[in-house]
């Protein structure tokens, strides 16, 4: 099979299961839980990858609401490939960042890919990553090990474009490191440099 026989596969299985995808986004959406809480939410993805031939293991990290979907490969020296799902809602908001949506989306998309290419071509995970929002399920879970197995790890976030890639000032960091020199306060002011006055004239103009 190649990549265009498999992108037209992917795409039929996703509209064939269409409103079984939108109906659990839905379900997700209607019933919040915060980070670390997300039991029904967790327990609906968990049902709909077992019911799509999945083994599932819940609990993973030491986290009640993580869990990890797995159709090994074959082969061994076959690659793995994963996708992430998060379903944990704000306080007070509810799943204004759509968490219902790119939980559905990764488990979906692990349903599709499994199904459009066996396990000689390689193994899919599914990943349930909770505490999105607050309580870092995935630096938790990757602490333990539990992405090491896999050779790529993919999730979506909705957007108002489709794009495969995105750079944001959320994945952009920078460090500054502000000198000074020291001098005497009364008899040579004027050759000292006071680092922390660059500091400040530095966090009002980003403020």
């Amino acid at each position: 099979m190649d990549i265009h026989e498999a992108k037209t596969a992917v795409s039929k299985l996703i509209d064939d299961q269409a409103d079984a995808l939108w109906a659990l986004s839905l379900a997700i959406h209607a019933d919040p839980e915060l980070s670390l809480e997300e039991h029904r939410a967790a327990n609906r993805l968990c049902v709909y990858l077992e019911e799509n031939g999945f083994s599932l293991i819940r609990g993973v990290a030491n986290l009640p609401t993580a869990f990890r979907a797995d159709r090994p490969a074959a082969d061994e020296e076959k690659p793995s490939v994963s996708f992430l799902s998060e379903y944990d809602a704000l306080p007070g908001l509810g799943h204004a960042c759509a968490h219902n949506v790119i939980g559905v989306a990764g488990a979906a998309a692990g349903v599709a890919l499994k199904e459009t290419l066996g396990p000689e071509y390689g193994g899919v995970t599914v990943f349930g990553t909770p505490g999105e929002e607050g309580g870092g399920g995935k630096v938790l879970m990757a602490q333990t090990g539990m992405f090491r197995e896999v050779d790529a790890a993919m999730m979506m976030h909705p957007s108002d474009e489709t794009r495969a890639d995105i750079n944001l000032l959320a994945l952009s960091e920078l460090r500054f490191h502000f000198k000074g020199r020291a001098s005497h306060a009364s008899a040579a002011p004027e050759q000292g440099v006071n680092a922390l006055d660059a500091l400040i004239a530095t966090f009002g103009a980003v403020s």
